[in-house]
């Protein structure tokens, strides 16, 4: 019972569970797209550069990371963090339309 109030949601329960394990790249990834799914994307983007520190190979967090930096209006950071996932998982299905998104904001 005590625990409950961080089951409210998938954003309480990935910040709850990075206050127990906080150098854990999956957890930070977790806690970034919750909140990136709920417009935090200044929050969402903190968490995703720490989840691509602790773990600089880890591409789902680095398309995520260029997501949100779309979304904040910074193409010449989104275009940098999805050229990273893409020279890690080439390919992948989510980085299309995103990096040709960053490709054209920049120029």
């Amino acid at each position: 019972a005590a625990r409950m109030m961080e089951w409210q949601s998938d954003a309480t329960l990935f910040l709850a569970a990075r206050e127990v394990t906080p150098t854990w790249a999956r957890v930070r990834y977790n806690a970034g797209a919750a909140l990136m799914e709920s417009g935090s994307h200044r929050a969402a983007r903190d968490e995703f550069r720490e989840a691509v520190r602790i773990a600089p190979d880890y591409g789902d967090a680095w398309i995520n990371l260029g997501i949100v930096e779309l979304r904040l209006d910074r193409p010449r950071e989104a275009l940098s963090a999805l050229e990273r996932a893409r020279a890690i998982t080439p390919g992948h299905p989510a980085l299309a339309g995103p990096l040709t998104e960053a490709r054209a904001r920049v120029r």
